[in-house]
């Protein structure tokens, strides 16, 4: 179980614990807006990456008044590195390749 007060490190730990996940394994942690919220032009809106103390700050406070915003998890080095490589198509960032 998640609370208000819990950081980012001891959330990923509590997800990792849960479902068993060695700490080789890549996680994406990730929430999206409840459809009920979207209107039909957000409704592809990609997920909102949780990725420091702050954005889970701010999901376990929307969390309190929004019953169905869930936390997703991706799990699996292949997994997480296609969610980024999309992510990033979708979001129309560019990477260089040249570093």
């Amino acid at each position: 179980m998640l609370h208000e007060q819990d950081n980012f490190v001891t959330v990923e730990k509590k997800v990792r614990d849960k479902y068993q996940i060695r700490l080789e394994e890549e996680v994406v942690l990730t929430y999206q807006w409840p459809e009920w919220m979207l209107d039909h032009q957000w409704k592809q809106t990609p997920p909102i990456d949780v990725v420091d103390d702050r954005e889970i700050e701010l999901f376990l406070a929307l969390r309190m008044d929004i019953d169905d915003l869930l936390l997703c998890v991706t799990v699996g080095n292949d997994v997480v590195e296609r969610y980024h490589l999309e992510n990033e198509f979708d979001s129309g960032k560019e990477t260089d390749s040249t570093n």
